[in-house]
């Protein structure tokens, strides 16, 4: 299987972010936006779909973890709650990942424990990932068996840029605003 080239920033953004977890293409993506201005981190394909939705989407770990460490909009990269026409989860052999993946990336984006929801102020950090918050050591056990499929890959790949991960929204309510309903 040929590996897809990733010469420039041309294509649309995210395809290049779902392409077969190329992180060449999201360390791309992450320079272009730094030349351009971080909205291209946020650009959207004619669905509404982000890079980082898309990366999800195909289960590329890694490329989400740059695409999120780069600053990318989280609460706009969730396929289960975003794309109004998935009435039920996919059957895909990476849904085993997409699901824990998604439940990170929604425990980031609304201060809420990865495991049971609740959202309160004294939420601790995943110490590996910087993603999912946990209400205590019981919540982090209980979601461990899940969380663990995505946990060190999100480390690796947000490992592939300097700097700390970036604080979560300033507003985490609402995957839903500023959408567009597509059916």
């Amino acid at each position: 299987m040929q590996t897809p080239r990733c010469n420039s920033v041309s294509q649309p953004i995210w395809r290049i972010a779902s392409q077969n977890g190329n992180y060449e293409c999201a360390i791309k993506i992450v320079e272009a936006a730094k030349a351009q201005g971080k909205h291209i981190l946020d650009a959207v394909n004619k669905v509404g779909r982000t890079p980082c939705y898309a990366a999800i989407e195909k289960a590329h770990v890694e490329t989400a973890g740059v695409l999120a460490k780069a600053g990318a909009d989280l609460r706009r990269a969730s396929p289960v709650y975003f794309d109004e026409r998935q009435k039920a989860y996919d059957p895909s052999p990476s849904l085993r990942v997409r699901y824990p993946l998604d439940r990170t990336i929604r425990s980031f984006t609304t201060l809420s424990c990865a495991s049971c929801g609740e959202s309160n102020p004294a939420l601790k950090l995943c110490g590996k990932c910087g993603l999912a918050y946990f209400c205590n050591k019981e919540c982090q056990q209980k979601c461990w068996p899940s969380h663990k499929k995505c946990c060190s890959k999100l480390a690796k790949g947000a490992g592939l840029l300097s700097g700390k991960m970036p604080d979560p929204p300033s507003e985490p309510f609402g995957f839903e605003d500023g959408f567009i309903s597509v059916i």
